[in-house]
């Protein structure tokens, strides 16, 4: 349970997070921004476009850190599958339920190990 608390506070902590994204390189850059510019570009504000956007930047976030080797990937996974959970569960989609719900749990077990 010790090593449980010691990375979740490691992989949640807002100075990790702030290191973890002042590291990106300018190809990581360049791809959040290509990801704001699509958003902006089809002009969807409504409440779907917006969670779009956000759901798309924190994927992004999870996939660069996952790819950089940095801990704080769990924190943007958390968020990421907890996301799409939630869009499943309000869409009914009982496969993505179960996989976003399995994916979800292991992001706790990815910090442990």
């Amino acid at each position: 349970m010790q090593y449980f608390k010691q990375a979740l506070r490691e992989a949640t902590s807002p100075i990790n997070i702030k290191r973890d994204l002042a590291l990106m390189n300018r190809f990581q850059r360049v791809y959040m921004a290509v990801t704001i510019w699509a958003f902006v570009y089809t002009g969807d504000y409504s409440s779907s476009g917006w969670t779009s956007l956000i759901t798309g930047l924190v994927l992004a976030f999870y996939l660069i850190m996952l790819a950089s080797g940095r801990l704080t990937n769990f924190f943007w996974g958390l968020l990421t599958n907890g996301i799409w959970l939630l869009m499943s569960i309000h869409n009914h989609l009982v496969g993505d339920i179960l996989n976003q719900g399995f994916f979800f749990v292991m992001q706790f077990v990815g910090m442990v190990a």
